[in-house]
């Protein structure tokens, strides 16, 4: 969907570099897993909690802190993280908060 490619066009034109987990073909358009190499999950998700709520893992074990089956039968690093929105979620909502978690993110990077 529309909101889908926005927060790509916002990851690409960060810098920063990430990764898709998953065959986006099959993926539902309010949400995306995301890998950025060298940023743990539980300090993005910590650092960023005042601008959105992401999780790390897949949907599955969201009340595990336990690593994701699902994800590790993808081959997906624990480092991954989950970002969806609803379908009230505004465009500038969107973007405001996903720039806030990318600024957040280069700062945390290894």
């Amino acid at each position: 969907g529309k909101l889908k490619k926005q927060v790509l066009h916002l990851f690409d034109e960060s810098g920063i570099e990430y990764r898709l987990n998953g065959n986006q073909d099959f993926c539902i358009n309010s949400t995306m897993n995301v890998c950025i190499p060298g940023v743990m999950s539980e300090a993005l998700m910590i650092s960023s909690k005042q601008y959105c709520s992401i999780s790390n893992g897949s949907a599955c074990t969201s009340k595990s802190y336990a690593p994701s089956y699902v994800l590790s039968a993808m081959g997906v690093p624990e480092s991954d993280i989950r970002i969806s929105w609803g379908p009230d979620t505004s465009s500038e909502e969107l973007s405001k908060n996903l720039v806030k978690l990318i600024e957040i993110a280069k700062r945390l990077k290894c």
